[in-house]
């Protein structure tokens, strides 16, 4: 062993700071860069943040087509009486817990059954259901098991009807007080799972009419008790979008209005002083330069990039834009190609970014669907899913169509080459059951 120097000669490619802050402001919705320039004005002394007065583009967008909803003559909308109140509603409200305990506050019990009620209300898990060992946690609060469960069930008797289930038989007792429902979720919801009308017909002593009758009921039941409460009620998420298409005159219109390009200015005092001063002050002030320069021209780099990848999704799905119909398949590589940008790129362009049309709107993420080989090209997965929907809900009951069948019918009557697997994937993602369980025998 021995010690040597060697001198070699290669590249590498170094990612700076400044590149790296460039690329993550692709991934950015406008609202997030708003607070980003927000935050580098509080930092920086040159960058002034001026949010734009302007009226938010949703609104106008809004207003303009009603406008062009009036009738030949009539004048411009008028506003009757005072301004509805929105103040309330970025107000927190109280969480799925709080609600609990509100109501628990109203029952009439002695201290510590209360305080031992509200341990169990802190031990209901976010489905609504109770994770907790009764018999076991009853022992170490040194109280009887009995009193426990009387405890638990009067808990189990607020809003909504089967918190506090320890299971889903408990879950589904708790929402109906009718006894032939009730016989078929305590003795035969195997047989319900499974679709078995005729082993509950016989079991119930029911004709198939009335079976399949009280089976719908009990599906109509929600398994997840809290499915309709939110436990972050104060935190609503909203969409904006930064996106709007319209259509003029048969033409595609494209409007990117960004409000964060318009809110970043350079301060012209900060500048000059910049020219007049020396020494430490002028070497903060030309770092402090640097950085504005830089951010203002990732800024503008950024609205460049998301007009290019918006520009070639309107060209590539022009006829879902024009007349509504279903999306071709798309690849952020072909996407890519067609501006010349990099794959990576595009991904982070249509990152929290939202689109508005006529259809709604959508996320950017929306126009890349998959799509398979038909005989017509390729046809994307919402269009298949579509076919599925369609075949299934035009199928005889007595003999629903098997996921083979599927792609009999829609090799036959699309020219779609798909596989069983494939099929059943599509047919779960849009939440419809197998034959076997849609099969009725009426």
């Amino acid at each position: 062993m021995r010690l040597q120097l060697n001198l070699e000669q290669r590249q590498e490619l170094h990612m700076t700071q400044e590149l790296r802050q460039a690329i993550q402001l692709l991934s950015l919705s406008d609202q997030d860069l708003l607070d980003r320039i927000n935050q580098e004005a509080i930092e920086n002394v040159l960058i002034d943040f001026s949010p734009s007065q302007a009226p938010d583009p949703l609104v106008s967008l809004c207003l303009s087509r009603q406008a062009q909803r009036r009738l030949p003559g009539e004048g411009p909308p008028t506003q009757e009486g005072p301004l509805p109140d929105y103040s309330d509603l970025n107000q927190d409200q109280p969480s799925f817990y709080d609600y609990l305990c509100h109501q628990w506050d109203c029952q009439k019990l002695d201290p510590k059954d209360r305080a031992l009620g509200l341990e169990i209300i802190g031990e209901i898990g976010p489905q609504g259901y109770l994770q907790l060992d009764l018999k076991a946690w009853a022992k170490a609060r040194g109280v009887s098991f009995s009193r426990a469960q009387k405890i638990l069930s009067r808990v189990q008797k607020l809003d909504p009807p089967g918190v506090g289930a320890r299971n889903l038989k408990e879950c589904l007792l708790a929402q109906t007080q009718d006894p032939l429902l009730e016989k078929i979720i305590e003795d035969h919801l195997e047989d319900l799972a499974h679709n078995r009308a005729q082993v509950l017909a016989k079991a119930l002593d029911l004709d198939l009419e009335a079976t399949y009758q009280a089976m719908d009921q009990v599906r109509a039941l929600d398994p997840l008790p809290i499915s309709g409460y939110r436990e972050d009620r104060g935190q609503v998420p909203y969409v904006q979008p930064e996106i709007f298409i319209s259509l003029r005159e048969g033409k595609i219109h494209i409007e990117i209005p960004s409000q964060a390009k318009n809110s970043f200015h350079i301060s012209d005092y900060y500048l000059q002083l910049l020219a007049s001063s020396q020494g430490d002050l002028r070497a903060y002030l030309e770092k402090k330069a640097r950085r504005a320069f830089f951010l203002r021209e990732a800024i503008l780099e950024r609205q460049k990039n998301i007009e290019k990848v918006v520009t070639s999704l309107v060209h590539f799905q022009e006829g879902f834009f024009l007349e509504g119909r279903p999306l071709v398949p798309l690849t952020m590589e072909r996407v890519a190609q067609d501006q010349d940008l990099s794959e990576s790129t595009v991904s982070r362009v249509t990152d929290n970014k939202y689109l508005e049309c006529c259809q709604g709107i959508f996320s950017l993420k929306d126009f890349f669907p998959s799509g398979l080989a038909s005989q017509a090209g390729q046809v994307s997965s919402p269009h298949i899913k579509a076919l599925i929907s369609k075949f299934i809900q035009g199928e005889d009951p007595k003999k629903p169509l098997s996921d083979q069948k599927l792609v009999v019918l829609l090799q036959e009557e699309a020219g779609i080459d798909i596989k069983r697997r494939t099929v059943a994937k599509y047919r779960q993602e849009e939440g419809i059951p197998s034959s076997s369980m849609r099969k009725k025998l009426l």
